[in-house]
C-alpha cells in the first residue's frame, strides 16, 4: 500500500506539472454515436475508465442506451491526430442482461501515459450515456471526472485520482475512493463508502438500511435529513469522528462508541484513521406549504420510475410504475404494489385514456380476487371520466363513477377533478377508488395519497420513497412462474424445493432456482 501511495504521489505531480504547461497545439476531435436496446437490461459495467469525462443519464421510460463517444487530441498535425485516434476505441457489449462500456486506450495497448507526456500527445475521452434509470451501475474510472443523475438499483464506484458526482440516487451506494473526492446530492438509501486521501460529502433524504463508513487519511460528511433515526458505531485511531444533531443523542459502550439517535434506526458504522467523519442531521424535508396539484399538472403516474405512497392508520403503501410499453399505439403501464397484504391488487396494466383509465390486465389479486394472468384484449373500460356512470363487468363487478368537484385535501397537496369510484363484486364488500386526470390515484378505501414522485426531476415528491424491502428469510406465500416457454409454470414449479407455505432464506431461493 505504501509503495502505491508513493507511486501516486510522484505520478501526480509529474502529471500535473506537466499538463500545467501551456498547450501549443489545437484541439481535434472526432465523435462517434452508439445505440443499445434497453430491453432485459438489469445493469450496466464501465471498465477501464481513464482520463475521461464520463456522464450517465437516467430517463425513466427510455427502451435504448444512447451513447455519445468524443475523443479529443491536442496537436496540429492530421498525421498524428489520426495516429493517436488508432490507440482508442469504446467496445460495447451485452450479455446475460448486463451492458458493458469498456474503454480501449494507450495505457492498454503501448506504452501508455509516458507515450501521452513526454511525446505531447495530449488526449482526453468524452463519454455521454442516456439510458433507463432502473439498472445497477458499476464504475471504475481512474483520473477522470464522473456524473450521473436520476438513477435507481446498486451504484459501485471505485475512483482513484478522479472526482464523482452523485445527484438523485435511489438504493445502494458502494464507493472507494482513493485520492479522489465524491459527492452523492440526494441519496435514497444506504450506503458503504471508503476514502484513502479523499473526500466524501453525502447528502440524504432517506437512511433505508444498515451503512458503514471508513476513511484513512481522508474526510466523510454525512448530512442526513432532521427526522433520521440511526444507531451509531464508532472505531477511530488517531482520527475524529464528530456528530452535530439536533435530535436526541444518547452515549453507550465503551467510552461513547456506540451512540443512538432519535431512539434508533437502521445501523451505521464509521470508521477513522487519521481521518475525519461527521454527521449531522440537517436535511430539511422538501415538503412545500399550500402545494397545490391542478389537473393536468404533470404528476402523471405513467411515468417509468414514478411512485405514488399511501398510509392510513400508521400502515404504508407504496405503488410503482415497473414497466411502460406500446400496445396499439397507445402507451400501456404496469403498476404494481410492494409486497402487502392490504395492497388492493399486485399488478394491473393500463393506459389513461381520453374516456377513462382502460384496464389491459390483471395479474395476481386483485381486491381480494385472484385474477393471475387475465389478459383482455381488446382493453376494457375499467374506471370512465364522466359523472354518475354506472358499469358492470363479469370478472371485475359494478362500477358506479361521479366526480367530485371540488378539491381534496391530501398530505401531497391539494388536488382538483378527483373522480370517486365504487366497486362492488358480488357477495363482497364495496372498494372506493379516488383518481385524478393528470395524477393519478388518490385514494384506495382508507389509504390516502401523502407522498409521490412523478419522474420528472421539476417535480419531486413530498417525502422519499424507500427502496423496495430487501427479506432475508421469512415464509414463502406464493410461487409465480413468468415468461416459461420450454416448459409449463407447473412443470417449473415441481424441479423446485420451495413450496408455498415452507419457510426460506434468500440464499437458499437462490441456490434452488439456480439448480
Amino acid at each position: 500500500m505504501l509503495r502505491k501511495i508513493m507511486f501516486y504521489a510522484a505520478f501526480s505531480a509529474l502529471l500535473v506539472t506537466t499538463l500545467s504547461t501551456p498547450a501549443l497545439a489545437r484541439k481535434m476531435s472526432r465523435t462517434e454515436d452508439f445505440t443499445v436496446p434497453a430491453s432485459g437490461i438489469k445493469a450496466v459495467n464501465f471498465k477501464n475508465i481513464f482520463l475521461t469525462d464520463l456522464t450517465y443519464n437516467g430517463e425513466g421510460d427510455t427502451d435504448t442506451f444512447s451513447v455519445k463517444f468524443v475523443r479529443v487530441v491536442n496537436t496540429d498535425d492530421t498525421d498524428e491526430f489520426e495516429d493517436v485516434l488508432a490507440e482508442f476505441d469504446l467496445d460495447i457489449t451485452t450479455s446475460d442482461g448486463k451492458v458493458t462500456v469498456e474503454l480501449i486506450h494507450p495505457e492498454l495497448v503501448s506504452s501508455g501515459i509516458l507515450k501521452r507526456i513526454f511525446k505531447r500527445k495530449e488526449w482526453r475521452v468524452e463519454i455521454t450515456v442516456t439510458g433507463p434509470s432502473y439498472v445497477d451501475l458499476t464504475i471504475n474510472a481512474d483520473f477522470s471526472k464522473v456524473r450521473t443523475n436520476s438513477t435507481t438499483g446498486t451504484f459501485k464506484i471505485n475512483s482513484d485520482f478522479s472526482d464523482t458526482n452523485i445527484s438523485d440516487h435511489t438504493g445502494r451506494l458502494d464507493a472507494n475512493v482513493e485520492f479522489a473526492s465524491l459527492r452523492c446530492d440526494k441519496l435514497d438509501g444506504s450506503f458503504d463508502v471508503s476514502s484513502e486521501f479523499g473526500e466524501v460529502d453525502l447528502l440524504l433524504v432517506y437512511l433505508a438500511g444498515s451503512s458503514s463508513a471508513s476513511t484513512s487519511f481522508g474526510s466523510i460528511d454525512i448530512r442526513l435529513p432532521e427526522d433520521t433515526g440511526a444507531v451509531f458505531h464508532s472505531n477511530k485511531s488517531f482520527a475524529s469522528i464528530k456528530f452535530n444533531t439536533g435530535g436526541s443523542l444518547t452515549y453507550e459502550g465503551h467510552n461513547g462508541s456506540r451512540r443512538v439517535l432519535r431512539g434508533g434506526g437502521p445501523r451505521m458504522d464509521l470508521n477513522a484513521d487519521f481521518g475525519s467523519i461527521s454527521v449531522r442531521d440537517n436535511v430539511r424535508g422538501k415538503q412545500r406549504t399550500s402545494q397545490r396539484i391542478d389537473e393536468g399538472s404533470g404528476a402523471n403516474p405513467m411515468t417509468q420510475g414514478a411512485w405514488q405512497r399511501y398510509k392510513s392508520d400508521g400502515e404504508t403503501l407504496t405503488l410503482r410504475v415497473t414497466d411502460t410499453r406500446k400496445e396499439s399505439r397507445r402507451r400501456v403501464t404496469t403498476l404494481e404494489f410492494d409486497e402487502n397484504e392490504s395492497s388492493p391488487f399486485e399488478s394491473i396494466d393500463v393506459c389513461e385514456t381520453d374516456k377513462g383509465l382502460s384496464l389491459y390486465g390483471i395479474n395476481g389479486n386483485f381486491f381480494g380476487r385472484d385474477l393471475s394472468g387475465v389478459q383482455f384484449n381488446p382493453s376494457r373500460l375499467w374506471l370512465p371520466f364522466e359523472d354518475d356512470v354506472e358499469t358492470e363487468d363479469v370478472l371485475l363487478g359494478t362500477v358506479n363513477a361521479y366526480a367530485l368537484k371540488s378539491t381534496v385535501d391530501t398530505p401531497a397537496g391539494e388536488i382538483s377533478s378527483v373522480f370517486h369510484y365504487d366497486i362492488e363484486f358480488r357477495n363482497s364488500p364495496v372498494h372506493t377508488i379516488r383518481y385524478a386526470l393528470g395524477t393519478g390515484f388518490v385514494a384506495f378505501d382508507d389509504f390516502k395519497l401523502v407522498a409521490y414522485d412523478s419522474g420528472n426531476k421539476a417535480d419531486k415528491s413530498t417525502e422519499s420513497p424507500p427502496p423496495k424491502p430487501r427479506f432475508e428469510e421469512g415464509v414463502v406465500r406464493s410461487v409465480k412462474i413468468r415468461g416459461a416457454r420450454l416448459l409449463k409454470s407447473s412443470e417449473v414449479k415441481e424441479l423446485l424445493v420451495i413450496r408455498e407455505g415452507t419457510s426460506y432464506t434468500r440464499d437458499e431461493i437462490s441456490e434452488d432456482v439456480r439448480n
